[in-house]
């Protein structure tokens, strides 16, 4: 990002991300050193069961920990509220993996019977109770459905920036226009787009004013929420419109009649309208060129502020503000060849306009977003590094057992491409299926951040998406092949002798 960065040490990040790491390792090392603990030592050399988890002084910290660990996420985060909505959310879609991953060791356990050879051998020990699908799957899982929400929200935003965007707003907006060269600041615009229509440009009378009381009362900001007080603590645009405009969105109450002239009316800003309680009939009074004006809310509307419209907060009646000698803005849309002469002209005809190419700005905005998005793509990527870990982690734990049944399967006649086959088949279907979950928990997530928040057009990049499914596949597919080979790799006489 084009902001310059001091470098220097920070302490409180430090002692953060050291705390995080010690709750952590204490919330997941606590619990199997207590199971350990608890196991006697003859239990060992019976094969017996494993200890039941004791209720003692180590569980006590894991949980302590835990608490602690999810307690420290949400009060250091910037925005708590998100930061516990995403705790619960990794919960939730954890718990809903580790239930995909029995019902799919439980599914292959019924369709085993149905096949011959390696896919059996594969279904037998994806049913089994070391399979991947119970230890693995979540890990993976969370990581697909983190990567797959960050892919999908990237893709929309950016879909909305260098695709949408475009073709919606407009191209160009000039400010500052003269009241009393409007007339011919259109006809220097028409001289290079040729002629004027409401779908390509739009001029309008500007001005700012602040609302100072609503239904009689004066606005107190501080009870107003943080997220909308925008409109009551600042200036806002205003301008003035005698039949309701193209594109004016009106969604309550009606449009005043052209030649309306008796007390004021007002077409407001639905969200401004519902943050302050008010409806068609109530009244606001607004503070422009250093007079309070009270008007009557006519119309509710809904305004796009990136759209080719009216893009004002308020909107009077002409009569309101009448000889007011307001300077007018205007928007256009045009080819990019187009916007380059039209701002020569302007500049030698009108050199008091401001010219602002919108086309320029989305393009620097996608360039942006794009750079800061790779920084998210790799910040996300840890929680799927974290499923590879989980996985090698399960690889290494059941290599004892994964050599014996190697050396078995040889004995009784398995080649090693069978072996291989079987192995490829169990953790390529528990890649496949965490993936596919990982992708819908990602899909479910992404979608209200998307048209909710950012309140953007949906739209998916199919290929991130299968590549991303294709990716976490490949990945377990390969822990596979490293677990049949680490068990192939060893004699089968030497196995089964020292078990």
């Amino acid at each position: 990002m084009p902001i310059p960065a001091l470098f220097k040490i920070y302490p409180w990040p430090l002692v953060k991300a050291g705390l995080f790491g010690l709750l952590a390792a204490a919330a997941f090392s606590l619990v199997p050193l207590a199971r350990a603990r608890a196991t006697p030592p003859s239990a060992l050399f019976r094969r017996a069961p494993k200890a039941r988890l004791p209720l003692g002084v180590e569980t006590a910290g894991a949980i302590v920990a835990g608490v602690g660990l999810a307690t420290m996420a949400v009060a250091t985060a910037p925005t708590p509220m998100a930061a516990a909505i995403m705790m619960a959310g990794v919960a939730v879609a954890f718990a809903l993996l580790a239930a995909l991953g029995r019902a799919a060791a439980f599914v292959a356990g019924r369709a085993r019977g149905l096949t011959r050879g390696p896919v059996k051998l594969g279904l037998a020990n994806l049913a089994g109770p070391g399979s991947a699908a119970h230890t693995a799957s979540p890990a993976i899982g969370l990581g697909v459905a983190l990567l797959a929400c960050v892919v999908l929200i990237q893709s929309a935003l950016l879909a909305q920036v260098s695709d949408v965007a475009p073709r919606t707003a407009p191209a160009m907006v000039f400010t500052e226009i003269p009241a009393d060269r409007a007339q011919a600041f259109d006809a220097a615009v028409a001289s290079v787009t040729g002629p004027l229509n409401a779908e390509t440009y739009l001029r309008m009378p500007f001005a700012t004013g602040r609302i100072v009381a609503v239904k009689g009362k004066p606005i107190d900001v501080k009870a107003t929420k943080p997220s909308e007080r925008w409109a009551f603590d600042n200036d806002i645009s205003l301008s003035l419109f005698a039949k309701e405009p193209r594109n004016a969105g009106v969604v309550a109450g009606q449009w005043w009649r052209a030649d309306h002239a008796g007390p004021p009316q007002v077409a407001m800003n639905v969200e401004i309208a519902e943050a302050a309680g008010l409806k068609v009939g109530d009244t606001i009074t607004v503070l422009v060129l250093g007079r309070e004006i009270e008007a009557r809310i006519a119309a509710l509307r809904k305004v796009d502020f990136g759209g080719f419209g009216p893009n004002f907060a308020l909107i009077f009646n002409p009569a309101t503000l009448e000889g007011a000698d307001l300077r007018s803005v205007a928007i256009a849309r045009m080819g990019r060849d187009q916007e380059a002469t039209l701002t020569r002209t302007l500049g030698k005809a009108f050199p008091g306009v401001n010219v602002i190419s919108v086309r320029e700005q989305l393009d620097a905005a996608a360039a942006l977003f794009d750079r800061l998005a790779l920084a998210v793509r790799g910040a996300a990527a840890v929680a799927g590094l974290a499923g590879l870990l989980v996985l090698a982690g399960a690889i290494a734990a059941g290599a004892r057992a994964r050599a014996r049944e190697a050396a078995t399967l040889k004995v009784l006649g398995a080649t090693r491409s069978q072996i291989l086959a079987a192995y490829v088949i169990e953790y390529g279907a528990v890649g496949l299926i965490a993936g596919s979950a990982g992708v819908l928990l990602g899909f479910a997530a992404a979608w209200p951040v998307v048209v909710k928040v950012f309140e953007a057009s949906w739209s998916v990049d199919w290929s991130g998406v299968l590549l991303l499914l294709a990716g976490a596949t490949s990945l377990t597919t390969l822990g596979g092949l490293i677990a049949a080979s680490l068990a192939l790799s060893q004699r089968p006489a030497p196995v089964l002798r020292g078990d």
